[in-house]
């Protein structure tokens, strides 16, 4: 695909070359154009203009002319003018660096062509409005209005690339010793007007391709994270994988997950956590197939707990994953850092193959990772919380439901959003979670394996 940027070049190429336009008997003489320029600036030498012009770039018409842009322009630096006296007023103020501010006095009064002089936009050229500023970043450009139209001028300029001439120092710099030089071609007054006609034509169709053209780069872009996302929404939905009559019961496997729970809680190994509310239908965000069923976290969750609070430390013989440890869904154990931690709270806080994390404050609220090929004995740090769900479920699945959609969006309507975005485990057991057969789940997750990569390559 042609990049807008080409199509223009290609456009200034072609109308400098005068393939754009017609070329009429009728239009004035060029020669004689130069000769009445040369008055403008008082210069009557005929060898004002006609110094080392063996070398041309490109064949242009018979009735034009190569000339230097000495012959046809001055420059002269604007006027100094402070970074405080810019910051108020209604005059426009052109710098090196474009329009960078307004101030309350003018001293041009009249549409002028404008050169960068110095910094980033070096080179760049402007017409500025009726009244404006001109700074010493900046060169104003004089030139017979007779003669050269303005609009075509600024072409010109533009076409020139003044800037790839500016001299390398700390910051680009041009000079009149780059500027002055350069060769250009020169048409009848007549048909630079149609030239500007013309291209102006061509550059507002370039324009609107452009938008075409950025919305491509962006969907091309966004496609893969958009198409994971429809993924993951379709898997939830039970779209992705088919649903089977020789499927376990979710209802029996529901009952199975809490009769554990309260043998765990008889024991002692576990605690009695309050009854959450009854999903309705109003809590219900999308249909799913008739053999799953509708659950909250916390009813599939053993336990939902915070993390460990101590001063990470560059050796030990306990690990203690934080937030920052976890990057693109797996925890870089080589940055994992060490803490103290006695006997009793190692129990509580070890992290098992196959946990849950995810980040409970901060910018990456709601990151979550599936914990896997635990080095050694790790715990985990006070940011992150570990949801320690019923082992029957298959864990991969409830990691992807925590990468949809549907989590994401529950998790933002539960943020306090703060100066530090904060999410607590009641957000968490209150979510809700399409919770097909064990078999199925395992199904969404072999096909969940097999198409995400697809979308990470099609990003790269």
């Amino acid at each position: 695909m042609l990049l807008a940027k080409d199509l223009r070049d290609d456009v200034l190429q072609a109308a400098m070359q005068g393939k754009l336009t017609e070329q009429l008997e009728t239009d004035s003489s060029v020669k004689d154009t130069i000769i009445n320029i040369r008055k403008f600036f008082n210069n009557d030498s005929e060898n004002a203009q006609n110094e080392s012009l063996n070398i041309i770039p490109f064949d242009i018409p018979n009735n034009w002319e190569w000339i230097r842009l000495k012959d046809i322009i001055r420059i002269k630096s604007g006027d100094n003018l402070t970074k405080k006296s810019m910051q108020f007023g209604e005059i426009p103020v052109y710098g090196g660096n474009g329009i960078n501010g307004n101030h309350n006095m003018a001293n041009v009064f009249k549409p002028t062509v404008v050169i960068g002089r110095v910094g980033a936009k070096c080179g760049s050229v402007h017409i500025t409005k009726n009244k404006a500023w001109v700074t010493d970043n900046a060169f104003i450009v004089t030139f017979p209005e007779k003669y050269i139209n303005i609009l075509f001028l600024k072409m010109l300029l533009i076409y020139s690339k003044l800037g790839s001439k500016a001299k390398a120092t700390a910051q680009p710099v041009i000079s009149g010793v780059s500027i002055y030089p350069v060769v250009v071609p020169l048409p009848p007054l007549e048909e630079q007007q149609r030239i500007v006609e013309r291209v102006n034509a061509l550059m507002a169709e370039i324009d609107e391709y452009e938008k075409i053209e950025n919305e491509l780069v962006k969907l091309k872009k966004d496609f893969p994270q958009n198409m994971k996302a429809a993924i993951l929404q379709a898997a939830m939905q039970g779209k992705l994988t088919e649903q089977l009559e020789t499927d376990s019961s979710v209802d029996e496997l529901l009952e199975k997950i809490q009769k554990q729970r309260e043998e765990l809680i008889k024991k002692g190994e576990l605690k009695n956590q309050k009854k959450l509310a009854s999903i309705t239908s109003e809590d219900i965000p999308f249909d799913i197939p008739e053999n799953w069923k509708w659950e909250k976290w916390g009813n599939i969750s053993n336990s939902i707990q915070y993390g460990y609070n101590s001063p990470a430390q560059s050796i030990g013989q306990v690990y203690m994953v934080r937030i920052s440890d976890i990057c693109d869904n797996e925890i870089q154990w080589d940055n994992v850092p060490f803490c103290n931690i006695n006997e009793k709270d190692f129990e509580t806080y070890q992290l098992f193959e196959n946990d849950l994390l995810f980040a409970r404050t901060g910018g990456t609220v709601g990151k979550s990772v599936l914990v896997k090929n635990i080095p050694s004995k790790a715990v985990f740090a006070g940011y992150l919380i570990r949801s320690n769900y019923n082992k029957r479920l298959v864990s991969k699945y409830l990691k992807y439901f925590m990468d949809s959609e549907l989590y994401w969006q529950q998790l933002r309507n539960g943020t306090t959003q703060t100066a530090q975005p904060n999410c607590n485990a009641k957000t968490l057991s209150q979510m809700l979670i399409p919770l097909p057969p064990i078999e199925e789940q395992q199904r969404i997750v072999e096909k969940l394996d097999a198409l995400l990569p697809l979308c990470e390559e099609l990003g790269e």
